[in-house]
């Protein structure tokens, strides 16, 4: 009660006091009794009216919390990625959402020599590959993984010469490092990454926050600061397809390093089976793989509905250290 109104009932206590007042008359005649009502019927009902049911594409429900606060990025991202599938929904455009930057900036990768040195001879095949992606109807995919037969034939190197072209022409370009065994890219561009995309699959970044953008080459990384423990769990999981999905409402194409197919501890074919319709450039060496293997990998390929878009052959010889470690 503030100060104003206890000194207006001062004052109108000090009125009444000077103030006498009539009794009030009491009454004479008996207090009629009151009739029972008789009670109607009761009012029919009319059957309930099913409100209209929102469609649940476009959102999902946040990452459950985690109640041990002493586990590692690591084992948070794995706890995550145990979760059933579907906690879990591919987000659709929100278009509330209307900045979206990623948090680290470089001035300019440092790109290997080797992709310099592909480019430098293989230039107009990798143009017409990229004229084909953008211009091609049968081809024209928004998220374009990159897979290998093997480890050393040359994916990675593949992956950085398209993303470059794409760059060039003006396409808001996107890599990602789903290689969750072996990951490299931050490594080969200049990077020392100590956080990264497990760090988003674990709920402790925003996606934003992990993303490398550098501005001379028009070009942004979302990179893996190392491989993880469960690799095929984390690949599997639908989280990355909701991160894989949040980077398409924002880029123009996302190309997407998937590592080797046919290795024995690969984790392409887990992490292409939840991301629906993508379209998937195969890299074979021709001194590393058999051409029947080819067979065999677009059918496992086709088995997780992964469109098989073309296979680029790499004929560079080998050094003698590769072919000593194959021997």
């Amino acid at each position: 009660m503030s100060g104003t109104d206890r000194a207006f009932i001062k004052a109108y206590q000090a009125v009444d006091a000077d103030i006498s007042y009539p009794a009030w008359p009491q009454a004479t005649e008996p207090t009629p009794a009151v009739e029972p009502v008789t009670a109607s019927p009761p009012p029919e009902r009319l059957p309930p009216v099913a409100e209209p049911q929102t469609p649940a594409a476009g959102r999902w429900r946040p990452v459950p919390p985690i109640a041990d606060d002493h586990l590692t990025l690591q084992e948070r991202a794995m706890q995550i990625a145990s979760q059933p599938l579907s906690t879990f929904s591919t987000p659709a455009p929100d278009p509330t959402i209307v900045d979206f930057q990623p948090a680290l900036e470089v001035d300019a990768f440092r790109w290997p020599e080797t992709c310099d040195s592909l480019l430098s001879r293989a230039d107009q095949e990798f143009s017409n590959l990229a004229t084909q992606l953008l211009e091609d109807p049968a081809m024209q995919r928004q998220v374009i993984a990159v897979a290998g037969m093997r480890r050393g034939e040359g994916r990675t190197t593949a992956l950085l010469c398209l993303a470059k072209q794409l760059t060039q022409r003006g396409i808001k370009t996107v890599l990602v490092d789903g290689d969750f065994v072996s990951p490299a890219l931050g490594n080969l561009l200049g990077l020392a990454v100590e956080i990264g995309w497990e760090a988003v699959l674990a709920g402790s970044l925003p996606l934003a926050e992990s993303l490398i953008e550098s501005q001379q080459d028009g070009l942004a990384l979302l990179p893996l600061a190392g491989s993880l423990p469960s690799a095929q769990t984390a690949a599997g999981s639908l989280q990355v397809a909701v991160s894989i999905g949040m980077l398409q409402q924002h880029y123009d194409r996302v190309l997407l390093d998937v590592g080797p197919v046919l290795e024995s501890n690969s984790t392409a074919l887990s992490l292409l089976e939840h991301l629906g319709n993508c379209g998937t450039l195969l890299l074979r060496h021709v001194q590393k793989s058999r051409e029947d293997e080819v067979a065999e990998v677009a059918q496992r390929l086709s088995s997780v509905g992964a469109v098989l878009l073309g296979v680029a052959e790499n004929f560079v010889r080998p050094s003698a250290s590769e072919l000593a470690r194959s021997a």
